[in-house]
């Protein structure tokens, strides 16, 4: 049984909304005549220049639920972004459930009746529901220009981060109390970004996320600018990526080197701790050895000479790249070839091709350095992917690293 007050927190970060005050209430109106659930709305106010904040004391039905001790206002003295507001909002939230939406109500908080009951009438536990507008359940009333650069930017985001959800900058998003808090208070992103970076320490710390169906609708005075905006996204999700990657893949084992707990982590995806401390050491040192191969495996190779039929695969190569960039046909036919093999019509030269591009295109006369150079790379990758499927395998970073380190020192 739950302790808390409301079973809702709405947390509505705004920015100069004075001219949305009556849709919002409007929108919150109409779900408190559909819903038993009691709730509460935190107003995150990122700094606002107009009369927003005038505008919702004066309102009366928000003057009506701060009189029920329902309305929260949290303010922030300057302009941070959407992220910071949210942060700000999810500190003061005293719901069982934080809901974070949009004061332009794109999205009605109606939508969380159908999340119940599509989670047999209970709101999550221990799991993270997301709006996702590309549900094959939702109603949309979307701009398709919009909607087009929407699945680009996702398609890029997906690329970069490896999330496997399809609406990653939905602001409509339902967070178990326990667990907003817990990302929130970590957030650093206090831009557009900021749900990227959400997502992704959630997926790393094993919270669980859902893809729901929502029902929205078209605002034609939205404030996101498609292409401004989605340059910035883009590059603050560079940032978010790797200063997280690099937190979780460093930072975190040499602190449990040290012993130093991540009391957050104990009850997430490895409730067993000591575990979680073994395997982060052991990740770590697995992207420390890829990281050494990269840089010794080609400085070695260098000093590598000539293997017996590496001459002929490296003509073979060279008429290849004849063929294809100098209009030269003479790799199609078996006479008069220079290494005197006219077998060599039968391996694959795709390797070949990419070396004698390679020293063609940057005119480096030493053309066996580069393909050894090259030959090296490729053994890294074939390292690194041993280790994947031994970490598949044994479901451990430390299998993984005695994989990679048993063909390392038998190769």
């Amino acid at each position: 049984m739950s302790s808390s007050t409301f079973q809702l927190s709405f947390v509505i970060p705004v920015y100069n909304e004075e001219k949305r005050v009556d849709d919002l209430a409007k929108e919150i109106k109409e779900f408190e005549s559909q819903s038993t659930l009691s709730f509460e709305v935190v107003i995150a106010d990122d700094g606002s220049k107009d009369d927003t904040i005038s505008a919702i004391n004066s309102h009366e039905y928000f003057s009506r639920l701060s009189s029920a001790g329902k309305l929260k206002i949290a303010q922030l003295e300057k302009n941070q972004g959407k992220g910071g507001a949210l942060k700000k909002g999810v500190e003061v939230a005293e719901g069982d459930h934080i809901l974070t939406m949009d004061a332009d109500t794109q999205m009605s908080p109606l939508n969380i009746l159908n999340w119940k009951k599509r989670a047999n009438a209970e709101l999550p536990d221990d799991e993270i529901f997301i709006g996702s507008r590309p549900h094959p359940d939702s109603k949309l009333e979307v701009e398709p220009k919009r909607k087009m650069m929407g699945k680009v930017f996702n398609l890029i985001i997906r690329f970069l981060t490896g999330l496997p959800f399809l609406d990653t900058q939905n602001g409509f998003k339902l967070y178990p109390r326990e667990i907003g808090k817990l990302l929130f208070s970590q957030l650093r992103n206090k831009g557009w970004a900021h749900d990227v970076e959400i997502l992704i320490r959630a997926v790393y710390m094993g919270i669980p996320v859902r893809d729901m169906p929502v029902e929205c609708k078209i605002m034609d005075d939205s404030k996101v600018n498609p292409i401004r905006d989605s340059i910035g996204m883009f590059l603050q999700s560079i940032k978010i990526v790797f200063m997280t990657t690099f937190f979780w893949a460093f930072i975190v084992p040499i602190k449990n080197f040290k012993k130093q707990r991540f009391g957050f982590i104990e009850t997430r995806k490895y409730p067993d701790y000591e575990k979680f401390r073994e395997e982060s050491i052991f990740r770590m040192f697995f992207l420390l050895i890829f990281f050494v191969l990269v840089f010794v495996l080609p400085i070695m190779s260098t000093d590598y000479g000539i293997s017996g039929d590496e001459w002929i695969q490296n003509e073979y190569g060279k008429e290849i790249y004849a063929y294809f960039f100098e209009g030269n046909d003479r790799v199609l036919y078996p006479q008069n070839r220079p290494q005197f093999y006219d077998g060599i019509i039968y391996y694959s030269g795709g390797f070949e091709l990419l070396c004698a591009t390679i020293y063609k295109t940057l005119g480096i006369e030493n053309e066996y350095m580069v393909r050894h150079v090259v030959n090296s790379l490729f053994g890294v990758l074939l390292f690194f992917f041993t280790g994947l499927v031994a970490l598949e395998l044994t479901r451990s970073w430390k299998g993984a690293v005695i994989a990679v380190l048993f063909i390392v020192l038998t190769s």
